[in-house]
């Protein structure tokens, strides 16, 4: 369905959010080592931040986006409108676990 092409972008557009953001704001503050020689811009503490903003980031919109059917269900046709009246068997991927241990 359109989960699997849509939460990636999201997934890459959040980690250049974050990082972005922590690397502005927390750049060089912890760990003065260059993070890769040829990117003399790139810091540890914005590779850090965006890997776990992204985390978060991705635990809640997956979540957000499994709710809905027309975002995991599969179709066959291109509308610019989701179709009210879609349904499918769900796939347990997007099923809620109820205990994980």
């Amino acid at each position: 369905g359109l989960f699997w092409f849509a939460f990636p972008i999201f997934l890459v557009i959040s980690n250049d959010v974050f990082a972005y953001f922590f690397g502005k704001s927390c750049g060089r503050k912890f760990i003065q080592r260059p993070f890769i020689p040829f990117s003399p811009k790139k810091t540890w503490e914005g590779f850090l931040g965006g890997w776990i903003g992204t985390m978060i980031f991705g635990w809640y919109c997956s979540k957000w986006m499994a709710q809905y059917k027309w975002i995991v269900c599969p179709t066959n046709d291109f509308d610019l409108q989701p179709h009210p009246d879609l349904d499918c068997e769900l796939d347990p991927v997007f099923q809620q676990a109820t205990n994980i241990f």
